[in-house]
């Protein structure tokens, strides 16, 4: 049994969506640590799981991430 989010055919931005709408905020974690997401759209939905967390050191992580690579288009740092 491979995980929805680890399937190459899925769409991860819907997979995302489904798991917010479900409140199940671990898939939906899982789901932006793979390929289907630039760092934009990392960092948006970084916020957004933020915005459900009473975690500090989550909240902490998240923006230091967002800070640091929340802006750019592409994962290549080169």
């Amino acid at each position: 049994n491979i995980p929805e989010w680890l399937k190459p055919n899925v769409d991860k931005k819907e997979l995302f969506e489904n798991y917010m709408e479900k409140r199940d905020f671990g898939k939906a974690w899982l789901t932006i640590n793979g390929p289907g997401f630039n760092p934009i759209e990392v960092g948006d939905r970084l916020q957004r799981l933020k915005e459900v967390s009473h975690e500090k050191a989550f909240h902490l992580w998240v923006d230091f991430w967002c800070e640091k690579y929340g802006k750019k288009d592409s994962f290549v740092f080169i």
